[in-house]
């Protein structure tokens, strides 16, 4: 099975060199032919639009394209300003109409109709060559566009779903256990101004889990939430962190799911602003990994689970600087869930699932200096609120941010980083 994976992987990376250099050969003879155009019309002076404009007697948003494409940093760039047909009719009847030499005109109309071969062999259609460019370069393209499709997404999915919410958030803090060759966790995740667009629709979460590199989930039974008030004895009760949640609280359906795993359910209520929420959880659960190499964890790898259609979704680990010294990095991805879920597969997600984006979380340093959000006003308190009940201190943590606005519905943002080779007796406990 492998070396048929690395063959079509193979075959996929061919065709799309192919593509890209078509792509690009076809944008970069255009994107040179219309800024020779706007230097060879007599009398234009090419370095306002408005002047192109003017001039040319064109639309102003058409003049804006010319003007862009000409002077886009790369090919690949200069994408995004291609006019549509008619829109480069008019613009080279214009250029030839103020006296533009007809060899170039003749180039500019060559040129065009060149790259229409190349959208109509690669893509089939000028949306679907759009989206094909930007998804190019290797942290997406142009994060306008990706951004822009990713709003459009978010508003499909919240009319689809019938739910959304302003910020989606989770915290993990992981720091060395008082046994010797564990490791301790807080998790925290929030939702924030949940809004329902439908009466009927419930929202739910699940407990965390943890996951080995072969799949083994395990329900982590050590755990109790941070909140007293939210302890009963018993797991099918949320672990609300309820001084930063709005007032009244739903009440929440337990689903016992089997093997220590509840899923919580809380029902249908207010549409709109008026039946807005916002809900926080956190729990620490003790011995939950262990902090060096083992033949089933090879490194510290958590997961969030992006379900719900949000604005901006915000994943921070604090790690303990005793685990890796405070020194490197962790690396970032962020998986499609389209065919694939590794919470309920069970295994890991492939290279294939892996979405446009950075490879790295943004380090923020030691502490809580830098942990407030400006979308959360409460965040920074509510770390350093649950930090205290846990019994640690925030200098002894470095904390790692990972942010996407509109992030993709149903997708897992993953921060993981491998152990070094060390004794479990010279790390923490």
């Amino acid at each position: 099975m492998f070396g048929v994976h690395a063959l079509a992987s193979a075959i996929n990376a061919t065709l799309q060199d192919h593509f890209e250099v078509a792509a690009s050969e076809s944008l970069s003879r255009l994107r040179k032919i219309t800024g020779d155009l706007l230097n060879a019309v007599p009398g234009l002076d090419p370095s306002r639009p408005v002047d192109v404009a003017n001039h040319l007697q064109l639309d102003l948003k058409l003049a804006w394209r010319m003007f862009r494409l000409a002077r886009a940093a790369s090919p690949l760039d200069s994408a995004r300003h291609v006019p549509g047909h008619v829109g480069h009719r008019i613009w080279t009847e214009a250029c030839a109409a103020h006296g533009a030499p007809a060899d170039l005109v003749a180039e500019a109309n060559s040129a065009y109709a060149d790259l229409l071969v190349v959208i109509d062999r690669f893509a089939g259609s000028r949306k679907a060559f759009d989206l094909m460019v930007a998804g190019l370069a290797p942290t997406g393209g142009d994060t306008r566009l990706a951004l822009e499709h990713r709003r459009q997404m978010f508003m499909g999915a919240s009319y689809v779903w019938g739910i959304q919410a302003r910020v989606t958030f989770r915290c993990d803090i992981v720091a060395p256990s008082a046994t010797k060759g564990q490791l301790d966790l807080v998790t925290i995740r929030g939702i924030v101004d949940l809004r329902r667009l439908r009466p009927e629709v419930s929202w739910r979460f699940r407990n965390a889990i943890s996951i080995d590199d072969k799949g083994a989930k395990r329900s982590m039974p050590d755990r109790r939430p941070i909140d007293p008030r939210s302890s009963s004895g018993s797991q099918l009760q949320p672990p609300l962190l309820r001084d930063f949640c709005t007032d009244p609280l739903p009440n929440f359906r337990p689903h016992d799911l089997g093997g220590g795993f509840v899923e919580f359910e809380a029902a249908g209520g207010g549409v709109g602003r008026e039946g807005e929420q916002t809900f926080v959880f956190a729990e620490v659960i003790r011995e939950y990994e262990p902090i060096v190499r083992t033949e089933t964890h090879h490194g510290i790898h958590h997961l969030f689970s992006l379900r719900t259609p949000t604005e901006l979704g915000v994943f921070d680990l604090l790690c303990h600087r005793e685990i890796f010294g405070g020194e490197g990095e962790f690396d970032l991805l962020h998986n499609s869930d389209l065919y694939h879920c590794a919470v309920r597969d069970g295994r890991p997600h492939r290279r294939c699932d892996l979405l446009p984006g950075p490879h790295h979380p943004e380090q923020l340093g030691r502490g809580l200096k830098q942990a407030g959000l400006r979308e959360v006003p409460f965040y920074a308190d509510m770390l350093g609120h649950v930090l205290a009940k846990a019994g640690w201190s925030a200098d002894d943590f470095d904390l790692n941010r990972a942010r996407v606005a509109f992030p993709a519905i149903p997708s897992t943002m993953v921060m993981e980083r491998e152990y070094p080779d060390r004794d479990p007796e010279t790390v923490g406990g």
